[in-house]
């Protein structure tokens, strides 16, 4: 209104003011243009405005799945868990969401499930080679900038997974009343149990991978392999721990989160999550390595069962030599 009256006052000369009435229209239309045709083909823009779980939506609304729908996003152990578990994400009894860069999932069920990976975060090198690498390829979209929106895989479901890729039972699992003690075990305090390894009524460890000598100031890689046993119809603020203990059963190194959240798990789903460790600048030695699953809220342990029995709170996995 300001520039019409002041031009409307300036001068009466009709071109000038079609020029500029002209001026702004051209403005309006490349805002319009940048706004609604450039700007969202931004693969920034895209990356953080999660083009790609759009993207997958769209995808989902116009397809039927054969089975369970598993999806990649970006890291929701980043999130508060009770932010993320809040939140409406979809039909938790079809859709299932993991860390795409520390885990994957089979869902459970009788036929193939879809699995989604998408462009934030990049899939995790460990499980790309493993498994996705080896899994059939539905469809893959990408973005006019050429930014990944989503490549579709087909899973075996939950135990079919699980047997097209048979989870490393070769390194042994064990549990000890006391928590002090040399952690090459001279004095047999360890006691051994046999796969599965169950965790409370909830989640078992099928197999894991963990090299037994791996040098300081470097990652310690993990790799745990679980079938989930019941249902979790609400929202769990869990997380699985790996920790590395010296003789005297105090912490040295250590970390804590869930990639696959447990507001998603039902009966007969199988995930893998990577559990890197950082050891930072240890010392040379042997050293426990111990994991479980607890509860964020109140910091509760699930229990180890054998048989139905609690056997303890933690699991003691194959320890590890820290080199110079």
């Amino acid at each position: 209104e300001w520039v019409r009256g002041f031009v409307h006052r300036a001068t009466p000369r009709l071109p000038l003011r079609w020029g500029i009435a002209a001026l702004l229209a051209l403005t309006a239309a490349f805002t319009i243009r940048d706004y609604f045709l450039v700007w969202p083909n931004h693969a920034e823009v895209q990356r953080v405005y999660r083009a790609d779980l759009a993207a997958v939506a769209a995808y989902l609304n116009d397809h039927t799945p054969p089975g369970g729908v598993a999806i990649s996003t970006s890291e929701p152990n980043h999130l508060d868990r009770f932010i993320f578990d809040y939140t409406p994400h979809g039909a938790v009894t079809a859709i299932h969401w993991f860390d795409g860069l520390n885990a994957l999932v089979a869902p459970a069920g009788e036929s193939p499930a879809w699995l989604f990976v998408t462009g934030e975060p990049e899939i995790g090198a460990r499980l790309r080679e493993r498994y996705l690498d080896r899994l059939p390829l539905v469809e893959e979209r990408r973005f006019e900038s050429g930014a990944l929106a989503y490549a579709l895989v087909e899973v075996p479901p939950g135990d079919a997974f699980l047997a097209r890729f048979p989870p490393p039972t070769d390194q042994g699992v064990w549990v000890a009343e006391v928590l002090a003690f040399p952690p090459d075990d001279p004095a047999g305090i360890r006691t051994p149990l046999a796969y599965p390894v169950q965790f409370g009524d909830a989640l078992q460890l099928v197999g894991y991978e963990s090299p037994p000598r791996n040098p300081a100031n470097n990652w310690l890689p993990i790799t745990l392999v679980f079938r989930v046993t019941r249902d979790v119809d609400q929202p769990e603020p869990w997380a699985l721990f790996a920790h590395l203990l010296e003789a005297s059963g105090a912490l040295v190194a250590g970390r804590d989160f869930l990639a696959v959240p447990a507001s998603t798990w039902r009966a007969g789903d199988a995930f893998v999550q990577l559990h890197d460790v950082a050891l930072g600048d240890l010392a040379p030695g042997l050293y426990h390595l111990e994991i479980g699953l607890y509860s964020q809220a109140d910091g509760a342990r699930f229990p180890v069962l054998v048989n139905g029995v609690p056997v303890g709170d933690r699991l003691l996995l194959e320890p590890v030599e820290v080199t110079p």
